[in-house]
């Protein structure tokens, strides 16, 4: 997801209470965004996620607003997502000290082909935020 556009794939997601859980299948879309505050580079990388349902224990019949419900999952799906993505951010910078990412490209083309060691070497002190737009398409079935 971080590292290229047009990722196919399946998340599940396990609702707080443990009682139902949702799987969702989804196609997402990356832009990357390059600036520079204070000195350091400060990467944003915009996912936009859209996805349908695939596998789900909610009871729609039993609720009124379906809409809500959706709305929930979004944001829980969120959520879980962004603390993972954050996790695997920070475990590349700090363990690894490479982009495993392959957004410098985007600094490089940016600022210039004679700072590129510069970029490099700043990666590890460099700022990465993921923003995450969830959208789900469709609920199978269930709607």
């Amino acid at each position: 997801m971080l590292r290229n556009s047009d990722v196919k794939g399946n998340i599940s997601l396990v609702m707080e209470d443990y009682k139902s859980a949702v799987d969702v299948e989804c196609i997402t879309k990356r832009k990357v965004y390059v600036d520079k505050a204070d000195g350091k580079l400060k990467y944003t990388i915009k996912l936009s996620l859209q996805g349908e349902i695939k596998l789900n224990t909610f009871n729609f019949n039993e609720e009124n607003d379906v809409e809500k419900i959706l709305d929930e999952i979004e944001v829980q799906l969120t959520n879980n997502l962004i603390e993972n993505l954050n996790k695997i951010v920070e475990r590349a910078k700090n363990d690894y000290e490479i982009d495993v990412f392959d957004i410098q490209k985007y600094a490089i083309a940016k600022y210039g082909r004679e700072n590129e060691d510069k970029i490099r070497e700043s990666f590890k002190d460099s700022e990465i935020e993921v923003v995450i737009n969830t959208k789900i398409r469709s609920t199978g079935r269930y709607k």
